[in-house]
């Protein structure tokens, strides 16, 4: 609604492109409200009415051809044999590594995931110590932790990674804890 001088320019183009990592973006539409980008911004050109810069015109790249879900995250109490369902809402065909967060429960030894929609086979943690551990899985780099007691989860795990279908996954879950899946789903937008 108004033109902007030459440190309003600077400081607009600084928020946009002061980043050498890839940034969250948002369509302010209604019918993208619910999709996110990851996005750099590579060239910025100022926009002008009247000899007054009002706006700028971005190129931009994304860091895939989908746009994203805002965050999602589901918890599950496990006991024994127990199934979960989980909708993956995306609308691309591609399956998605979410995160998980595993509270094991003291007394546990053994604890594992099998989507019986993908067919990939169990997740598994065997010859765990029976105490309780919070184990964190990165599966879309393959990266697991375990804060608690500082134990190196890789010496337990099968190196089976879970992904979700598109859709409905039915999991089996076998031990004793809790679980949190979380990420973003994917969806195709536009074109």
């Amino acid at each position: 609604d108004h033109g902007m001088d030459r440190y309003e320019m600077q400081a607009v183009a600084k928020w946009l492109t002061g980043y050498q990592e890839y940034q969250w973006l948002t369509i302010d539409q209604p019918d993208l409200a619910h999709v996110q980008f990851r996005c750099l911004i590579q060239s910025l050109t100022p926009i002008s009415a009247g000899w007054m810069p009002v706006a700028f015109r971005a190129d931009i790249l994304c860091d895939c051809p989908y746009g994203y879900s805002h965050p999602f995250s589901q918890s599950y109490q496990i006991n024994g044999e127990t199934t979960i369902r989980v909708y993956n809402d995306g609308t691309c065909r591609e399956p998605i590594s979410p995160a998980l967060d595993i509270s094991v429960y003291p007394g546990c030894t053994a604890f594992s995931l099998e989507n019986k929609t993908t067919g990939d086979g169990a997740m598994m943690f065997s010859g765990l110590p029976g105490r309780a551990l919070d184990i964190s899985v990165d599966n879309e780099n393959g990266v697991i932790t375990e804060e608690q007691a500082g134990l190196d989860m890789y010496d337990y795990f099968n190196f089976q990674f879970l992904t979700l279908a598109p859709g409905d996954n039915e999991i089996t879950c076998h031990g004793q804890g809790e679980i949190t899946v979380s990420g973003r789903y994917l969806y195709n937008v536009g074109a």
